[in-house]
């Protein structure tokens, strides 16, 4: 009777783990699926997306002797990359920016605020350096980049080239590599909240002063 009861367990276990084993990739790829939908980037999207870039700069021989790197979000994909580029080391140095909340001139009873992206700090950039790679984690718009770049040419910084992991099609600026197109602002994996809900973009419906 006990060996009947056991053998009757080990059926049973034996087709629940079965049905785990079929069931379990299904239900993750539509997971992935989703979360893709969702704007989600996994860190092994990033990893793969910096290799990516690396060998397509390693196909034409290009090395920097420096990475600017846009932000926190860039300097991410530049330590990567600056550890793919190996011997000797590549150094990052990181520009950091944030956002001003600005009113936009508006005759509504509804406030417009939006964000003006805004340099924090330039000192730690050395004037006067040749072969700068610029590194973006994406270009959505161009702003970033462009501003960047004009900032760094006043201080006599001369950009060998631009790279991003993905470029939006309609931004202002076609970096010089690039991994794949992006139209949509993605969530990256160390992001606690969308780009929009970060920095408040939207309508706020407080009434003006007048």
């Amino acid at each position: 009777m006990q060996t009947q009861s056991l053998t009757t367990a080990l059926d049973v276990t034996e087709k629940v783990l079965a049905s785990a084993a079929v069931l379990f990739p299904a239900v993750w790829a539509i997971w992935t699926k989703a979360r893709k939908r969702w704007g989600h980037v996994s860190w092994g999207s990033i990893l793969r997306a910096v290799n990516s870039l690396y060998s397509k700069m390693h196909a034409v021989n290009y090395r920097p002797a420096c990475i600017v790197c846009l932000g926190r979000a860039g300097a991410i994909a530049g330590a990567v990359l600056s550890e793919r580029f190996g011997r000797p080391v590549v150094p990052i140095v990181v520009l950091a920016f944030d956002y001003v909340e600005v009113e936009a001139p508006n005759t509504s009873p509804i406030r417009l605020i939006y964000r003006r992206l805004q340099f924090v700090d330039f000192g730690i950039i050395k004037e006067n350096v040749a072969n700068v790679l610029v590194l973006g984690i994406d270009v959505v718009t161009g702003s970033t980049m462009e501003q960047a770049l004009e900032q760094l040419q006043a201080r006599g910084v001369t950009c060998s080239a631009t790279a991003c992991l993905f470029w939006n099609p309609e931004a202002r600026v076609r970096p010089t590599f690039f991994v794949a197109e992006r139209s949509t602002r993605a969530k990256y994996p160390w992001h606690i909240a969308t780009f929009s809900e970060r920095y408040g973009l939207g309508i706020q419906s407080s009434t003006r002063s007048s």
